[in-house]
């Protein structure tokens, strides 16, 4: 989430600096860097989707109430969300693993 808020200090970057992406060419180890970070809406996303399990366990919680009754509704809620929220042009086999 707070990665976020610097999306647009990450793009200004991106454009404007040149040490900011040479730090991503290095190799440390033998191996490159992982980054700059470009897909911000799919962070966007699984931010939605991490704050929309967050409160459905925070709903199933038996340490709050009996929660027992309420599982299928949260199963309907995390997954109507989540079809709201994620992309259907990807691939479902990408996500099992």
């Amino acid at each position: 989430d707070q990665a976020l808020k610097f999306r647009l200090a990450f793009d200004k970057m991106r454009t404007n600096e040149m040490p900011y992406l040479d730090y991503f060419k290095e190799t440390v180890e033998g191996k490159v860097r992982i980054g700059p970070p470009t897909d911000c809406e799919a962070v966007d996303r699984l931010v939605q989707f991490l704050h929309i399990f967050y409160e459905s366990t925070l709903i199933l919680s038996a340490s709050k109430s009996v929660a027992a009754h309420k599982i299928y509704n949260e199963i309907v809620n995390i997954t109507r969300n989540i079809s709201l929220v994620g992309d259907n042009s990807g691939d479902d086999n990408e996500l099992k693993y």
